[in-house]
């Protein structure tokens, strides 16, 4: 009886109301990340090594351990190449979210199944320019092409920021199979 007259007395108030509308959300645009951005997939519970989203395994500097335990698996990391003298370590993993970084060398290469991993699609040695599987295109420094034409096709590509020489080629290509490096710049 109470809920046939509650409805009886709003009902003329819910019918005069106007349709519902959906709130309109103004969401703050899509990011994305260059080619050269990481994400940590998998830590070790010791931290002397981590993974990669392409499941390449990377072997940590054991001082730096702190840093990389407040490292988040959405924080975006760059590899560049690591410029500390007399470092055991070739290359450097920055965190661009917390600002640290820790220097590593590449203990495994990405997982070959992985949709992240990138191989060697097409080369031109002649030109110095390089094809990846993700559709991107690469020239290759002129002063790196003795290291570029030991590449063969499907070697498995990190891409990396160059940190050194040469500021016109803002990217790195380190080839997993030689566990060497280009400079180059995307076109």
């Amino acid at each position: 009886m109470r809920r046939l007259l509650f409805s009886l007395l709003f009902a003329p108030l819910l019918l005069a109301a106007e349709p519902f509308r959906p709130i309109q959300n103004c969401h703050s645009p899509s990011y994305y990340y260059p080619p050269s951005c990481h994400w940590m997939t998998a830590l070790s519970v010791m931290g002397d090594s981590l993974e990669l989203e392409d499941g390449a395994v990377w072997k940590t500097d054991q001082s730096a351990l702190c840093d990389i335990f407040y490292w988040s698996s959405s924080d975006p990391l760059v590899l560049t190449q690591n410029q500390e003298w007399f470092s055991a370590f070739q290359y450097k993993l920055l965190n661009l979210t917390t600002g640290g970084s820790v220097p590593v060398n590449l203990f495994l290469g990405p997982v070959l199944a992985n949709c992240h991993a990138k191989f060697l699609s097409h080369f031109d040695f002649q030109q110095g320019l390089a094809f990846l599987t993700d559709g991107t295109r690469w020239e290759i420094c002129p002063r790196d092409f003795s290291n570029f034409c030991q590449w063969i096709l499907n070697d498995c590509i990190l891409v990396g920021s160059n940190s050194g020489w040469e500021p016109n080629y803002d990217s790195i290509l380190i080839n997993s199979n030689m566990n060497h490096y280009v400079r180059a710049r995307q076109f």
